[in-house]
């Protein structure tokens, strides 16, 4: 979903005047898309190969160690048709760095939530299984997204390879973390989203885990309507932590047995994503990430 940029016309013209000029002859700059945390998001062309590309543009104080690029030579090797391909990274003038990935033009599905807010079993579970697909490519690689929600599942569109959805932003939180050498444990220095995260998140931990107790908080609110655990981030900690999820007595006994399993306070007790996709959901959760 395309969002204005913040600020005036004249802010505006001169936001997309800039990253043109970063970027150079070879690519138009053809919408905003959105901003993150960290960055802005923009839809351009690559005239060479006539190909559409998403850019995330970070400000270079926002990424100045050496964690990032190692972060980031992981996510080159990561190709899978359930995951955003990372396709260069661009440094013009040291100002900014531009990250260019392939472009899905289906949106995201946040915004497919926005639309529809009644959602099947049968629909949850085929939405699940595809991002554990993802998931379970990258998990092998050793990888952990560590920052998985709805906004960062992206349905392939016009202009991406492949049908369904595409996890994005893989690993950008923990690039970003070494990049910054945040504090964990912090609700200032946070790696993630504290709606969706695991328990262990919060205490500067990670699992390979983590990212299936993200995805089962994603299917709880599609299912429910709403994330199991709303408030502030100390609240949601001691929520994620502590609290049980309370979930829909109307389940079929199949999936709630299994979203209890993805939410399992403890990450040995969580199914690893190639567990999901075996229908194991008793199976032990992979080590550390």
């Amino acid at each position: 979903m395309t969002q204005a940029v913040a600020g005036t016309p004249l802010q505006r013209a001169f936001a997309l005047q800039r990253v043109a000029s970063d970027l150079g002859r070879r690519y138009q700059v053809l919408d905003y898309i959105g901003r993150g945390a960290t960055a802005t998001v923009w839809k351009v062309r690559d005239r060479i190969t006539d190909e559409f590309l998403a850019v995330k543009r970070f400000e270079v104080t926002s990424v100045s160690s050496a964690g990032f690029y190692r972060e980031l030579r992981m996510l080159f090797r990561l190709q899978h048709p359930r995951i955003v391909r990372v396709i260069n990274l661009l440094e013009p003038a040291g100002t900014a760095r531009y990250l260019l990935l392939e472009y899905c033009g289906g949106g995201s599905l946040r915004d497919a939530m926005q639309t529809k807010r009644s959602w099947t079993w049968e629909e949850a579970a085929d939405l699940a299984s595809q991002i554990a697909e993802g998931l379970n490519e990258a998990h092998r690689q050793g990888l952990v997204h560590r920052d998985l929600k709805p906004e960062n599942v992206l349905f392939a569109g016009p202009g991406c390879d492949g049908k369904g959805v595409k996890l994005a932003d893989f690993g950008l939180a923990r690039a970003l973390q070494q990049a910054r050498a945040l504090a964990p444990a912090s609700a200032g220095g946070l790696s993630g989203t504290p709606i969706y995260m695991a328990p262990e998140l919060f205490a500067g931990s990670f699992h390979t885990a983590s990212d299936i107790y993200a995805l089962g908080v994603i299917v709880y609110e599609l299912l429910h309507g709403r994330a199991p655990f709303a408030g502030t981030a100390e609240e949601l900690a001691a929520q994620h932590l502590h609290a049980p999820p309370r979930l829909r007595p109307d389940l079929p006994a199949p999936g709630r047995d299994l979203l209890a399993a993805m939410l399992a306070k403890r990450p040995a007790e969580r199914p690893t994503a190639a567990a999901l996709l075996a229908g194991r959901p008793q199976a032990a959760a992979a080590p550390p990430g």
